[in-house]
């Protein structure tokens, strides 16, 4: 950390909810205002310290060119100077955030909050808090108001705007003097106990960041009138998570920040980037949760000036991703003010603040409180920094007209979408920083996820993946794996380039893939029932060659791909010959691995897959299309072959009717695909198992096209529920399919968090004695 420089520090302690403090309380961690950890056992907290350094010229080398300097320097003195400007205001805040599980076929979320206030500032006192309205949901439901006072712990909201504390943060730090701002939380955020980052406007902060001057914005106001700011781009000197790459729009008089949008110059790693690493956290004992990664992708604030006198808030927004192994928990933050007055130190002596005289409520008591509160000088109650006014009558409040629609949803007084991509625009336009000499890490066996594996053709093949950070938009990989059963060593290399809009991949590849890439058969779940009960479901070979990815970037879902690729196809033969549960049967063996047609092949995929619905109680739509077109040539010689194929899925989710016992909800989908020409028989249609068809073992059913569809109904409390359903479908020769006579299978099955994870018992409707399958899986649509 440099000598002397402004930063803001986070440190947390505490692990209070090992499941939901990566995900779902992340945002609350880093941006929301919410009571000191007193008020929750064994809670965490977060402090962002902001150092205001004595004021030491920069030199030259630390600005591009001399309106940078300009703008700095009048930045900076705004910055370390006490706005006593404002005496008190009166505003309605709009709050509301959420977190989910990132898979693909839909983000599930796990944690959702949307809150309405009206808050009252006035310096020197503590502020009051008006609550408006209150809803969260979580997997259980959504958390009711309790009648104590107990549920004000859960506000995710502390104390209101001060402008007298960083506007870098919204000002959600409290000021203490001017040598430094501290913000409190509760929240639980593990490991990630000693994160700082260096304020771009602290005295010594040209030893992290270097400066440069960018375009000239004219604001425009209803009465003619325009504003001039200018641009001020923060560029780090290197690359890691201590410091922030982004852009400043400066009011060049008063040097008043106006907008600012940042991110992280390289995402945070616990282990790697924090002294204590994983600490006392339970995560030291999961192998599958490392790494354990924080990314902030994006952070943008805007101000509003009132009246031509003062800048005050008017939208913050923040999004960030948690990574746990291969699981990814992406959770946005956003906040909005609706300024109702302000007094100024310029106003009449008369209303200097001292109190809101229009200020009315709705009952007696809500008046009293407020006015009691008003004259009180003694620290609010619980350890809070405000006070809270809450009605009596708390059964509105989860239905307030007043709360915003969840953070997924367009709402006027937030930022669009239209406004977050140019935001995000603007990030890529930034020269990335310098990465450190020793921007490389090593994934092992045992703690990186996929390196460890057990198929029928490769016995147990152990790998190692190491990751080169090249520059701040390049990266390099490799991965080898070794099967101890075929003795063939398998290595994939790639290198990409990656920005907040776009991700490329270049991939070298020589390793084993499956005839169904969807159906996880190279994943630990296929693995673990390989080894212990001798049952592989996946049908492999050999994939030797070169291919060239697009996708988008990673703060958003994977709902679409382009590759193109060249590739050489092998059979594969059964190698293994051990399974736990079968150790004693002499005669058992592993099932041949059916061979494939061994050829070169190149050509062109491409997938598109949206989702829309992010409530688990509202209706959900997905669908997936896919496309591929290619040409291919045996390997002994022979005729080239031409072949296309395209697929399209609907899927939907759509709640029926709630009681007070629980709720019903149908899903549905319905899918065909077809393939035009002579493909390869390892690029067929593969029908059959827990994704497909249920009551039947993977890859049943194989053709060149194929049509299947499936229908459930599930009653579900809190975040677990049963249902029942039916799947068929069919694959075989287009031609034949008027007379084909589909494939069924039904049976009863238990889900947890709106389908992440999915057991159901199923059996074939055909045959005089079919016998029950179970089947595990993750990612389902109910």
């Amino acid at each position: 950390m440099p000598s002397g420089a402004g930063v803001m520090r986070l440190s947390g302690r505490g692990f209070a909810n090992p499941a939901l403090s990566v995900a779902a309380f992340a945002l609350l961690v880093l941006a929301a205002g919410r009571p000191p950890p007193a008020q929750a056992a064994g809670a965490g907290s977060l402090q962002a310290e902001a150092v205001r350094s004595p004021a030491t010229p920069p030199p030259a080398e630390a600005f591009a060119d001399h309106a940078a300097r300009d703008l700095y320097e009048a930045a900076a003195a705004q910055w370390r100077r006490l706005d006593e400007s404002i005496v008190s205001y009166a505003a309605r805040v709009q709050q509301r955030l959420a977190a989910a599980v990132r898979l693909p076929l839909k983000d599930r979320t796990v944690y959702a909050s949307e809150t309405a206030l009206r808050v009252f500032w006035r310096r020197d006192k503590h502020p009051i808090v008006q609550v408006l309205g209150m809803r969260s949901r979580d997997p259980t439901g959504t958390v009711q108001p309790a009648e104590d006072g107990g549920w004000l712990n859960h506000l995710p909201f502390n104390r209101p705007f001060d402008p007298g504390a960083d506007r870098l943060l919204f000002g959600l730090a409290k000021t203490e003097g001017r040598e430094r701002t501290e913000l409190r939380n509760m929240g639980p955020i593990g490991p990630a106990d000693d994160f700082w980052f260096a304020h771009p406007l602290a005295a010594d902060a040209h030893l992290s960041y270097r400066y440069q001057s960018g375009d000239t914005v004219a604001l425009r106001f209803p009465d003619g009138r325009e504003l001039r700011t200018v641009q001020l781009h923060v560029l780090p000197l290197r690359a890691d998570p201590h410091r922030i790459a982004g852009t400043l729009w400066i009011e060049p008089e008063s040097g008043a920040l106006v907008r600012a949008v940042y991110r992280l110059s390289r995402q945070l790693d616990v282990t790697r980037d924090t002294e204590e690493g994983f600490g006392d956290s339970p995560l030291r004992f999961m192998p599958f949760a490392r790494p354990l990664t924080m990314d902030l992708s994006l952070l943008a604030v805007d101000y509003a000036l009132w009246d031509f006198k003062a800048w005050l808030p008017r939208t913050m927004r923040l999004e960030a991703e948690i990574g746990a192994g291969a699981f990814r928990f992406p959770a946005s933050f956003e906040l909005a003010y609706q300024i109702e007055s302000v007094t100024t130190a310029s106003d009449s002596a008369d209303a200097g603040g001292a109190d809101f005289p229009d200020v009315r409520f709705d009952t007696e008591a809500e008046a009293r409180a407020f006015a009691a509160q008003l004259r009180s000088d003694a620290p609010p109650p619980g350890g809070r920094e405000s006070f809270f006014i809450v009605p009596e009558d708390r059964t509105g409040l989860t239905d307030s007209p007043h709360l915003p629609p969840p953070v997924w949803d367009d709402a006027p007084a937030f930022l669009s979408e239209a406004e977050l991509d140019a935001f995000a625009g603007s990030l890529a336009q930034l020269p990335r920083a310098p990465q450190p000499t020793r921007a490389w890490s090593v994934g092992w066996p045992w703690s990186d996820h996929g390196m460890l594996r057990y198929t029928r053709v490769e016995g147990l093949a152990p790998g190692l993946r190491g990751a080169w950070q090249l520059d701040g938009r390049h990266a390099l990989s490799a991965a080898a794996r070794l099967g101890l059963a075929d003795m063939r060593p398998q290595l994939r290399v790639e290198l990409e380039r990656r920005t907040v809009l776009r991700r490329l991949t270049l991939e070298a590849f020589d390793e084993t893939q499956a005839t169904d890439p969807d159906g996880g058969y190279l994943g630990a779940g296929n693995s673990a029932s390989a080894f212990f009960a001798g049952r592989d479901r996946g049908r492999y070979y050999r994939a030797t060659g070169l291919g060239l990815a697009w996708r988008p970037p990673a703060r958003r879902r994977e709902s679409a791909l382009l590759r193109g690729y060249a590739e050489r196809h092998r059979s594969l033969r059964t190698e293994a010959g051990f399974a736990l549960f079968k150790a004693g049967e002499d005669e058992w063996r592993f099932p041949a691995n059916p061979a494939v047609d061994e050829g070169a092949e190149f050509g062109v995929e491409a997938r598109v897959s949206p989702w829309w619905g992010a409530e688990a109680s509202g209706a959900q739509f997905g669908l997936e299309m896919t496309a591929r077109a290619a040409r291919w040539r045996p390997a002994g010689g022979g005729p080239r072959e031409d072949y296309a194929t395209a697929s399209a899925t609907l899927r939907a989710a759509l709640p029926l009717f709630a009681t007070e016992w629980g709720r019903w909800r149908l899903g549905a989908e319905a899918g065909a695909g077809t393939t035009w020409g002579r493909a390869l028989p390892q690029r067929a249609w593969h029908l059959g198992g827990a994704r497909t068809l249920r009551g039947h073992s993977d890859a049943v059913l194989v053709g060149p096209a194929f049509a299947r569809g499936r229908v459930e109904a599930t009653w579900s409390v809190a975040f677990a529920g049963v249902g029942v359903f039916l799947d068929g479908g069919w694959a075989g020769d287009p031609g034949a399919f008027r007379a084909a006579r589909p494939t069924y299978g039904a049976g009863v099955g238990l889900t947890l968090l709106d389908g992440l994870i999915r057991v159901d018992l199923a059996r074939s409707l055909h045959g005089p004695n079919p016998p029950l399958r179970a089947h595990f899986h993750l990612d389902s649509i109910l």
